[in-house]
């Protein structure tokens, strides 16, 4: 389990936000809450750099464990979700766990898909931006860990950039299908083509390693 020698961050309902570098983690393998391969694998290239190994629910292994709980994303923030499922998980499987809530915002949906983004669509975000090729967008995304019965921690990192409609049709979808059509700033490929193809860190990436660097010393 993981260890910490004090407090330290802001706490908001009670989970603490914000980074930390006394914490001492000892487990270097970690339950991250998803069936979602695409997720699991980007999720793991950021973790390696930190020394830890993650493995998705199709992984777990005990005795006479009970087939995992469906957790809806029902709350109004990505962190509370985040947190939600990291809960649920980790009283679930018994071990310390990590969660996360991603979305994207686009500004001329007036931050529509949101926390909304995994029943949106991808279809329908095409069709409501059918007359405009490029709009300017952010991927949020909050990670949780948790401890069964004890301490939690959320970090929520953003990613601005643009979203290009005209790759809805020509891409493809996968496990991510909003990576393929939304470009970071600065960059002419898309997200999904940079995380594969450059070592490039997503907004998980990024929301996943400013929680390992609050929980390593």
């Amino acid at each position: 389990m993981l260890t910490f020698e004090r407090q330290c961050g802001k706490k908001e309902f009670g989970v603490t936000i914000g980074t930390c570098r006394t914490g001492k983690m000892k487990e270097s393998r970690l339950l991250f809450a998803t069936t979602n391969q695409g997720k699991l694998h980007e999720a793991q290239l950021t973790a390696r750099r930190f020394g830890v190994e993650l493995y998705g629910l199709n992984g777990v292994q005990r005795e006479g464990i009970r087939e995992p709980p469906m957790v809806s994303e029902g709350e109004p923030s990505y962190q509370a979700n985040a947190v939600r499922k990291a809960r649920a998980y980790a009283a679930w499987a018994g071990v310390p766990t990590l969660a996360d809530d991603s979305g994207l915002e686009v500004e001329q949906l007036g931050g529509l898909p949101g926390v909304f983004t995994a029943r949106f669509g991808v279809d329908r975000v095409k069709q409501l931006l059918q007359y405009q090729r490029s709009c300017d967008a952010t991927f949020m995304c909050s990670i949780a860990y948790v401890e069964p019965g004890g301490r939690t921690v959320a970090v929520t990192k953003s990613l601005a950039g643009v979203v290009d409609v005209s790759r809805v049709a020509d891409g493809p979808r996968g496990p991510l299908p909003y990576s393929h059509l939304f470009i970071p700033s600065g960059q002419a490929q898309s997200l999904a083509e940079l995380v594969t193809s450059a070592g490039y860190s997503s907004h998980r990436g990024e929301a996943l390693a400013a929680l390992f660097q609050s929980l390593l010393p």
